[in-house]
């Protein structure tokens, strides 16, 4: 039976397919037999239709999307692959699926939101209101991310890491996030290899097909002048040889015309991640605006001090105040039906307190009102804890105050008293002032 062309089927009659409904369907078909990627694709578009991006929390991963709906039809459409030991089902298949949505998203035909795929298998630091928001360190490898993080921290900077597909996942999240007024100055961090090399050009192609504004590309390292000789003849490996590309690389770039050097050559193994941050340091010492910076943290260290020496201050003087209207609250709080214990600990400024819940259900007029069992269930499907609805006891709480000011059980000439006596007695230095 000759292929037909109809169109793109739902996931629901996808999944009733078997090996002859693929040969049948054109668009699975590449020179006649039917293909892994052209199958997949078929999924993807099937899935687009079906699919929305439905937050971060509710996010699929793409191992998800590999196993639902992917594999299973994958399966269907390739029986005769499952137990052939060469072909590799799993690895070959997963490797496709990666591909082929990569290159879907960076042709506009679909989105990782669109399919809610969240990539979570990268590392991200975004730093969007710092001095250095134009700046990103994107690193390669997860393990020399986590090395870098500190330096990140002191910078302000944003650092990213990713390959492959997930660089892709990772473009796209920035267009969703990243200022698209400002031209971005990527700093990159590879491996010294084919690979790694032409990293910095693939990532500005995807992010100006994904809409990212990328001004420019900067290679910070690894190169083999950044290492001793004596190292680089240790570390230098032999990295694969999968195109001529590759191979034109080597003869142009490659150490003795065959090696190349991995992030990991880059320090003793007792001190990596500081010799890491070194090497990084030294390379991006001049981009920085540290002259802006020191500016900025001089100001706010200013507005600062004012803000501590206020707060110490007023947290002195009202210090026994404060204390005076805990210990009321205290009393109104034990006369209330359904408290088992309330104490206020002066030392730690907090109350603590024990309550009978069975009095708080059958409706109190201070206790807070209980939720329900099925609040807290719902809540651990949708992320949002319930708490206990605290307005009857504020409410009651500022009523009895005012009744008990109003008729006299309560002083206020004396509590604002414990102010006036702890001015007389302060003189202001700055031993006598807690700042936080």
């Amino acid at each position: 039976m000759s292929p037909t062309k109809v169109r793109t089927p739902t996931l629901s009659e996808l999944q009733t397919w078997e090996r002859p409904d693929f040969e049948r369907y054109e668009p699975c078909l590449y020179q006649g037999d039917v293909s892994p990627k052209r199958v997949i694709q078929t999924i993807i578009r099937a899935a687009n239709r079906e699919l929305s991006w439905r937050g971060e929390r509710n996010a699929n991963s793409l191992r998800d999307f590999w196993y639902n709906p992917t594999k299973p039809l994958l399966e269907a459409a390739f029986p005769g692959k499952l137990n052939d030991d060469s072909f590799d089902f799993v690895r070959r298949m997963s490797q496709y699926l990666s591909e082929a949505l990569s290159d879907m998203v960076q042709d506009g035909e679909v989105t990782y939101r669109e399919l809610n795929i969240l990539d979570e298998s990268r590392e991200r630091r975004l730093e969007l209101d710092s001095i250095e928001n134009d700046k990103i360190l994107f690193v390669e490898k997860e393990a020399a991310y986590r090395k870098l993080r500190p330096l990140g921290e002191v910078y302000e900077l944003s650092i990213i890491s990713g390959s492959g597909w997930q660089a892709t996942a990772l473009i796209e999240d920035l267009a969703y996030e990243l200022d698209n007024g400002t031209d971005y100055t990527i700093f990159i961090l590879t491996d010294y290899d084919p690979t790694g090399w032409n990293i910095g050009k693939d990532f500005y192609e995807r992010s100006h097909r994904l809409g990212v504004g990328i001004e420019k590309v900067k290679r910070i390292g690894i190169f083999p002048d950044q290492l001793d000789e004596e190292t680089v003849e240790k570390q230098m490996f032999s990295p694969p040889i999968n195109s001529d590309r590759d191979r034109e690389w080597l003869d142009e770039y490659g150490i003795n015309d065959r090696f190349g050097l991995e992030i990991e050559a880059i320090g003793d193994l007792n001190r990596k991640g500081e010799a890491l941050r070194e090497m990084v340091v030294d390379q991006l010492r001049d981009e920085l605006d540290v002259r802006r910076r020191r500016d900025r943290d001089v100001s706010r260290a200013l507005a600062g001090s004012a803000d501590a020496v206020t707060e110490a201050v007023f947290r002195s003087m009202t210090a026994e105040f404060k204390v005076a209207v805990a210990r009321e609250i205290e009393k109104i709080i034990a006369e209330a039906d359904g408290v088992k214990t309330i104490e206020y600990d002066e030392g730690e400024d907090t109350f603590r307190a024990n309550a009978d819940l069975d009095t708080a259900d059958s409706g109190s007029n201070v206790l807070p009102t209980p939720y329900n069992e099925n609040a807290l269930h719902n809540g651990a499907i949708s992320g949002d804890a319930p708490t206990p609805d605290r307005d009857p006891t504020a409410d009651a709480l500022l009523s009895q105050l005012d009744a008990r000011i109003n008729n006299g059980e309560i002083e206020v000439e004396e509590l604002l008293s414990r102010i006036e006596d702890r001015i007389e007695e302060t003189n202001f230095e700055t031993a006598d002032l807690t700042f936080r």
